[in-house]
């Protein structure tokens, strides 16, 4: 019993008590680092890498809402519960699940019931000042709802467009990988890695999945994912099925074979395509020219006549609406129609991490080493509003007399509202433009510097020799001073190979951000490590893939050639020039109305004192409303609301000019933008100064 008891005891003593605490202490820290581990993707296991707690990071980041659409909808979706069809909630559902928005198909529809109740609720207000405007917003109401339905679908085009730019490329890292070694999950990462479209982050997605245990192997993953693009991209599934079949070939000879049959059914294909889409170009083009000059040019003939002749006359707003709202609407739909039927070609090198490169809206001023950030939207607003001032003014005092100086004056708007959009366009694209075409350039000469420096490492030259007599045999040029500076981080700065190209703060890739020169670089590297004679036949077989798509390249823009120049010719000089001499023309006839309305009122006045033509005469035809010069446009306001419409047409037709030859790209399209609307404000202001001083006589010195 002494015994029992005195066990017992020692359940209470100290030490054991301390030793409880330890063990209790060590289990709650247990228990944080499996949160810990949890928490970063990784379990106790191992069975979680790197990789996956990247993605759990991505879904997290992709559960918040980003965009005002997604905003807007969810909260319309709190006021408005709306019930919608089944078949049309599960295809609207797919397009939202595609393009990432965290949203529900019926929130959607109630973002647009909203938009429609707020121009409806303005329209009923506004109905008793004017009816035309209160039908108007009415009008835009229902377009709202339309657009915000179909808003979806032109993201979901976009980012269709991104992955197809993409494929190309994505296919050539997955073959020239494969090459060296042949593992399809090593192929797909690798691809992933390098790829920064939203095509990387879906073959980023396969690699988790696999992790995950979606997937039982990457060749299931691939044969999934090759499937969904059946329909949209039938050579880019090929392409993958080849791929899949290659790791399965025992004979190296026949399994290198196939790869190559893998990059040329996706290169060929991406040709055969873009020959179809430049073949099929000329009706949506003779289309657009319908709606953009041809529609707005009969309006514009008619408008002076129909403004006299209307009882009450039309306003100088719906002829606003119609110009500036309406048609421009209409223009852009069928614009992203035609940019929604073009296939992926090649996606563009970014710029944005190179040192002293502008940020986005923003123009850079280096300075002694520093980098000050001007924003150019509030230099643009500025300067619109110092140059159309005059204009602005105009507007809320509009002259009761024709003249010169008044159209002068009217016309100060539209010079202000350019300047603005093509200080903005080029200021923010320009440093990033000259930056791309080096970049481009020093891609396109990669092929030939690869195969030059694949013959020096068989000679026996060790990369950092083979790299430094590549670069005193090459001509001036971006590819030059690649070399050079990988050749001084070498020799200069004792920076072996890997550090020359790959250090973060001064290596070759800082300056020439390229995905695909980091690409090329790692794979050579790779083979560095494998001998001179593995990195000569490395470099020899990128040479290669690159001179094939360098080829594709130039077909594509071959092809594209004519149908561009056509859209430029539209853009920059066709449409303005029109314009431009059309308004002249109204100003003319306007003016010729009132002049005629003036003396056939003299007339009638000579007739009632008379007596001789009575209530027959011919001055009872403009009696009443049926002729009421009072009630015509001015002039000054034609002209805004025509000049306004030209800056927008060619705005929308220069996104399409960049949008068929470059797809989408911020930097070509903004550049493209500034460009044509520099030309196209100078042409309208030429054509419609010359027809006025030709066709309405107007003395120029006279106020």
């Amino acid at each position: 019993m002494a015994i029992f008891g005195k066990k017992k005891e020692d359940k209470t003593h100290p030490i054991l008590e301390q030793q409880k605490t330890i063990r209790k202490l060590l289990q709650e820290e247990d228990a944080k680092k499996e949160e810990l581990v949890e928490e970063l993707g990784t379990n106790k296991f191992g069975l979680y890498s790197k990789e996956y707690a990247e993605f759990k990071k991505t879904q997290e980041e992709q559960e918040q809402l980003k965009t005002f659409f997604e905003k807007a909808c969810k909260q319309s979706g709190k006021i408005f519960q709306i019930n919608i069809g089944e078949e049309s909630a599960i295809k609207t559902q797919g397009i939202l699940d595609y393009i990432e928005y965290k949203i529900k198909a019926k929130e959607v529809v109630s973002f647009g019931l909203a938009a429609f109740l707020l121009w409806s609720i303005a329209g009923f207000a506004y109905m008793f000042i004017s009816f035309n405007t209160a039908l108007m917003m009415m009008l835009l109401g229902l377009i709202s709802f339309v657009m915000i339905q179909k808003y979806p679908n032109f993201v979901a085009s976009n980012r269709t467009m991104q992955v197809m730019n993409s494929m190309p490329l994505a296919i050539t890292y997955l073959v020239i990988y494969l090459r060296n070694t042949p593992t399809l999950e090593g192929a797909v990462m690798f691809a992933g890695k390098h790829l920064r479209s939203p095509l990387g982050r879906d073959l980023n997605r396969l690699v988790w999945q696999l992790e995950s245990g979606t997937y039982s192997s990457m060749d299931d993953a691939l044969k999934e994912y090759s499937e969904k693009w059946q329909n949209k991209n039938k050579n880019f599934s090929t392409s993958i099925e080849i791929i899949r079949g290659s790791v399965n070939i025992a004979n190296e000879k026949e399994r290198l074979a196939t790869l190559d049959q893998a990059s040329n059914v996706m290169l060929e294909g991406n040709l055969e395509m873009m020959k179809d889409f430049a073949r099929g170009m000329t009706m949506p083009v003779i289309v657009l020219y319908m709606l953009s000059i041809v529609l707005p040019v009969m309006g514009l003939v008619l408008a002076p006549i129909m403004t006299t002749i209307l009882s009450g006359g039309m306003k100088a707003r719906t002829l606003f609406i119609s110009y500036d709202i309406v048609l421009p609407i209409i223009v852009f739909f069928f614009m992203r129609l035609i940019l929604s039927k073009r296939p992926g070609t090649f996606s563009h090198a970014s710029v944005d991490t190179i040192p002293g490169m502008p940020k986005k809206g923003h123009y850079a001023i280096v300075r002694n080493g520093k980098v000050t950030q001007v924003p150019l939207i509030y230099v643009s607003i500025a300067i619109a509003l110092l140059v159309g001032f005059p204009g602005i003014m105009q507007i809320f005092s509009i002259p009761e007399s024709y003249s010169f100086m008044n159209i002068l004056q009217s016309m100060t708007l539209i010079w202000g509202i350019a300047l603005g959009v093509i200080i903005y366009t080029i200021g923010s694209s320009r440093q990033k433009l000259t930056a791309r075409m080096e970049l481009e350039t020093l891609e396109d000469g990669l092929d030939v510097a690869l195969y030059d420096l694949s013959d020096r490492l068989n000679m026996g030259s060790p990369i950092e020799h083979a790299i430094g007599e590549a670069e005193r045999s090459l001509k001036k040029g971006p590819l030059k001073k690649f070399f050079r500076k990988i050749n001084d981080n070498m020799v200069v700065m004792g920076m072996p190979f890997e550090k020359a190209v790959f250090n973060k703060e001064e290596g070759a890739l800082v300056y020439y951000p390229s995905d695909l020169i980091r690409t090329v670089m790692e794979i050579v590297l790779e083979g560095t490590k494998k001998g001179l004679r593995a990195t000569s036949s490395t470099m020899r077989t990128i040479s290669k893939y690159l001179k094939n798509m360098k080829v594709v390249k130039s077909n594509i823009k071959e092809l594209l050639g004519t149908t561009v120049s056509s859209m430029k010719f539209q853009a920059q000089f066709l449409t303005s020039f029109i314009a431009g001499i059309i308004v002249s023309l109204d100003i003319l006839l306007t003016r010729i109305l009132g002049e005629l309305s003036t003396k056939v009122g003299s007339l009638q006045g000579s007739e009632s004192a008379t007596g001789v033509l009575g209530t027959t005469g011919v001055g009872n035809i403009f009696q009443g409303s049926f002729f009421d010069v009072a009630n015509a446009i001015p002039a000054e306001m034609m002209q805004m609301v025509v000049g306004i419409y030209v800056i927008q047409v060619t705005v929308l037709l220069s996104i399409l000019i960049s949008g068929v030859e470059n797809g989408k790209d911020e930097v070509y399209r903004n550049n493209m933008i500034g460009k044509s609307l520099i030309v196209s404000v100078i042409v309208y202001s030429i054509a419609m100064i010359s027809g006025v001083i030709l066709f309405g006589r107007f003395d120029i010195f006279t106020m």
